[in-house]
């Protein structure tokens, strides 16, 4: 028998987008799943919404908690679910219906724990940039994780459209830094490749990627979980990296301005940055520019 695999999906705002994300979970063409529902403490109708799957289709179910940011959603989705391998697919976002089948088939033909595949980006609820028409001949890779680099064109750097065993978060547990306002995922996902020893990567798009939701889970910064994202990221990259993975540990450079750059843009919009945060942010940036040259990540 084929073994269950959970699919994890946070769900925190999406009213406009969760029947499109739900619907193309329901359509897999993997039968034995489970989808586990995180309602983040969402104030719109997406928590009726789950409620609806949840009596019309056993493999879903829904979990209601007090809102405490995507992190905190994944971490409750891991703890709840009970699959042998695990997937994460946020709320606002929808995938193919082969999307958990290829995803397996990946770890089942490599003899890997871990597995990633690329996605399309959705813009204006319909626009696909990427090419969806376009046809691409497949690249499948097994890249030791020594040699796997953050900064190249099919790296991955989120949990979504990947795939990874349970094993690799059950003997030592594992969960997502719950007050980072960004790379929380990165930073869980170089965790997760460090233990796997290897990734198998493939370049078939099969995960949609949605730009355009105002109310993202991560586009509602906190002013101190700006600072603490900016005092935790880089260290905590270095210590599961450098020692053993300094080449790796340099390709995470690259991110380090496109990263900074959107938190500082979006909490400048949201009006958190001031004052004393202000401050505080700056030289912490300012800290980790003078440690990004220092090791030349950025070409």
């Amino acid at each position: 028998m084929d073994p269950l695999i959970s699919i994890i999906v946070p769900v925190y705002k999406t009213e406009p987008y969760i029947r499109r994300c739900l619907d193309s979970l329901r359509k897999q063409t993997y039968n034995n799943i489970e989808i586990v529902l995180v309602d983040d403490g969402s104030p719109d109708n997406a928590p009726k919404i789950c409620d609806a799957y949840c009596k019309a289709d056993s493999r879903f179910r829904v979990i209601h908690k007090v809102n405490g940011g995507l992190s905190s959603a994944r971490n409750c989705g891991l703890s709840a679910s009970s699959g042998e391998f695990i997937t994460f697919v946020d709320s606002d976002d929808y995938v193919k219906e082969n999307y958990v089948e290829y995803l397996y088939g990946l770890l089942r033909h490599s003899n890997c724990l871990i597995g990633t595949a690329g996605h399309f980006v959705v813009r204006n609820d319909k626009n696909v940039l990427g090419g969806e028409n376009e046809i691409i001949r497949e690249d499948v890779k097994t890249i030791p994780f020594s040699s796997y680099r953050f900064n190249e064109k099919y790296s991955q750097i989120c949990v979504w459209s990947m795939i990874f065993s349970r094993k690799l978060v059950q003997d030592s547990p594992l969960t997502f830094y719950v007050d980072m306002i960004r790379c929380d995922d990165f930073t869980f996902l170089a965790e997760l490749m460090r233990r796997a020893g290897k990734v198998v990567s493939s370049n078939i798009p099969i995960y949609y990627y949605t730009l355009e939701n105002p109310n993202a889970l991560t586009k509602s910064p906190r002013a101190d979980k700006l600072v603490t994202t900016f005092s935790v990221w880089l260290p905590r990259m270095r210590q599961i990296l450098y020692k053993e993975y300094k080449e790796t540990f340099r390709s995470v450079y690259d991110w380090v301005p496109v990263n900074y750059v959107a938190m500082m843009n979006a909490c400048c919009d949201s009006g958190v940055l001031r004052g004393k945060v202000f401050w505080k942010a700056k030289s912490l940036l300012w800290r980790d520019c003078y440690t990004l040259l220092k090791f030349g990540g950025v070409r």
